[in-house]
């Protein structure tokens, strides 16, 4: 387990220093965060419509820092929200480490352990400063409680199960434990991600499904095992339901299932009709506020696109070899699928894969990281797939080797030397696998991302202290430490002319939509192009680097020019209007 944590931690440290900046969806959870320090309130979070664990953590570790790190040296958000998710996501080894111990032997546990965090898709997490690693800390955690509950009733197929204890014995108060413990797991991991809902009901589907049917069969009532329902369900329960309670989410504004999937809006500010933006045309067409650019949307919607992208997404997640070597393995371990526990979470993977394409099939969208549970919880069978490949590797080496010593290979059985072939030749292959995968995963990540950094860092140093900024990705906020502004404000910002700069991408301007024409007038008519990051050439071996545009606002301009166009338009129509009275 030590080096299994020191491991963990040299990768996230590296990471660390090869990450250009966290996600782009982080701002919310930032905004919010920044939201909640300012008011000294509970409202902001409440309002907002995130899922509230990982904002108010983040908003503990800011607290902390402000309190225990001087002013001028304190952490900026991107690294806050780093340090907490890189937290989790080292934290997770160990209960992913207990957990496989109860379905495989103790070698595929630490292959498995390795495996979490050499693999892209994982190891990123902790980079993202997203709440996906604490999510998955909740889910493990949750799954390591119920095995130790069917470890004490031996339905598990390693890990030293009990044998022939009753269920009416004292272990009974102990595996109510498990439950409660699991129980406030899933509820915690409820209000990080919509998925957690799904273990809650899958844990409880399974557990009456697999548990209780042996009790059904025999004409008893499960008295107890029902009760270890309720103390797996209540403490959950009690948490998503004081939560929803204290928010006022299950209102007509803001309905359960809305809120559960984070479809919910945020609110726009109210706009007068008499405000002129509001009416302009612009070459025949309305003026374009919105936040996305539609052009550039790739939503592919439908059952087959949906299994098309996520095929797609778990190849790229697995690197490939590990999906093909997870087939391997289940084939292989399907005879321990008579025990409950392997039975569970069997289920629970498919469960969650069916779940997903359907989900994708209905909104058109399917990240990697989403598909991360079904992925740490099919290590161990991958690691089996890859040992059974090695063993095949391994008999041919075997048997290689003793003709090339001139032995009569007569039919002779050699376990001993089969074994150890087969071991030295999975530790071959997994340390060279490991060795490729991490040099893909300190692979510098985002660095797409680096002229909003730069741009953040330059508005830092050079900016007005109290300038608003209105940035169309919102990256440049987690470093400039100015008031920045959403795309969604941006009609109530230019009409009540109260900016500073603006922040945006060369490529928003270059689309042929009627977006990228109203930023284009818009920047005309009040701004004056400054910089253009990131500053250092492009590196082709690299993502390629979108160039971030910086514009500094002219209100004088802004409004003198808005003012000259409102004489032109109204000397237009007056020039038709007298046009009309002339043909009458």
């Amino acid at each position: 387990m030590a080096w299994l944590l020191t491991f963990a931690l040299a990768v996230q440290i590296s990471l660390y220093f090869n990450t250009i900046s966290p996600a782009r969806d982080a701002v919310r959870t930032f905004q919010t965060v920044e939201a909640l320090r300012i008011a000294s309130t509970w409202e902001p979070l409440i309002a907002s419509n995130d899922y509230p664990v990982f904002p108010f953590l983040l908003y503990l570790l800011d607290a902390l820092c402000r309190h225990s790190v001087q002013a001028s040296s304190s952490i900026v958000w991107a690294q806050k929200a780093q340090i907490l998710s890189s937290g989790f996501l080292v934290l997770s080894v160990i209960p992913l480490y207990y957990l496989l111990q109860f379905l495989y032997q103790k070698k595929v546990s630490v292959y498995a352990g390795f495996l979490f965090l050499s693999l892209p898709a994982v190891a990123s997490l902790g980079m993202e400063g997203l709440s996906d690693s604490c999510h998955l800390l909740g889910w493990l955690l949750c799954l390591m409680w119920v095995g130790y509950f069917f470890r004490l009733s031996g339905e598990v197929s390693h890990g030293l199960p009990i044998k022939n204890v009753s269920i009416n014995d004292e272990t009974s108060k102990q595996a109510i434990l498990y439950f409660l413990l699991a129980g406030i797991a899933a509820g915690i991991t409820a209000l990080l991600r919509i998925e957690g809902l799904f273990l809650l009901a899958g844990v409880t589907f399974s557990f009456l499904c697999l548990y209780c049917s042996k009790y059904l069969s025999n004409n008893k009532i499960p008295i107890i095992s029902i009760g270890k329902i309720a103390a797996f369900l209540l403490p959950a329960c009690l948490l998503l339901g004081g939560w929803i309670a204290w928010s006022g989410k299950v209102t007509p504004k803001h309905p359960l299932p809305m809120w559960l999937v984070g479809q919910l809006t945020e609110d726009r500010p109210a706009f007068s009709e008499s405000m002129e933006l509001e009416k302009r045309t612009f070459f025949g067409e309305n003026f374009n506020f919105s936040q996305k650019e539609t052009v550039e949307s790739s939503r592919r919607f439908g059952l087959l696109a949906a299994m098309e992208m996520l095929l797609t997404e778990w190849g790229e997640a697995t690197l490939g070899i590990w999906g093909i070597l997870g087939i391997l393995g289940t084939i292989g371990v399907r005879k321990h699928l008579r025990f409950a526990f392997d039975r569970l979470l069997f289920f629970l993977v498919l469960g969650f894969l069916g779940c997903t394409w359907l989900f994708v099939a209905k909104m058109g969208y399917l990240s990697t990281r989403h598909l991360v549970v079904p992925l740490v919880l099919s290590l161990g069978a991958m690691v089996v797939g890859l040992q059974m490949v090695s063993r095949f590797l391994g008999r041919i080496i075997h048997t290689l080797i003793l003709r090339w010593k001139g032995f009569a290979f007569r039919g002779r059985v050699y376990p001993d030397r089969n074994l150890a072939s087969g071991q030295i030749t999975t530790g071959v292959i997994f340390g060279l696998l490991l060795f490729v995968q991490i040099g893909l995963v300190l692979k510098p990540l985002h660095s797409n991302q680096k002229g909003h950094v730069e741009c953040g860092i330059w508005l830092r140093e050079h900016g007005a202290e109290n300038a608003i900024v209105l940035d169309t990705v919102g990256l440049t906020s987690l470093y400039s430490d100015l008031q920045t502004k959403g795309y969604h404000e941006a009609k109530d910002i230019f009409q009540r002319n109260q900016l500073d700069y603006v922040v945006l991408e060369a490529r928003e301007l270059a689309y042929d939509s009627p977006r990228a024409r109203t930023l284009s007038w818009v920047l005309s008519q009040g701004a004056e192009h400054m910089e253009t990051f990131p500053k250092s050439p492009m590196n082709n071996n690299l993502e390629i680097k979108r160039k971030v545009l910086l514009y500094r606002w002219n209100r004088q301009k802004w409004a003198a020019n808005l003012q000259q166009d409102a004489l032109e338009r109204q000397n237009s129509l007056l020039g038709e209007r007298n046009s009309r009275e002339l043909r009458r």
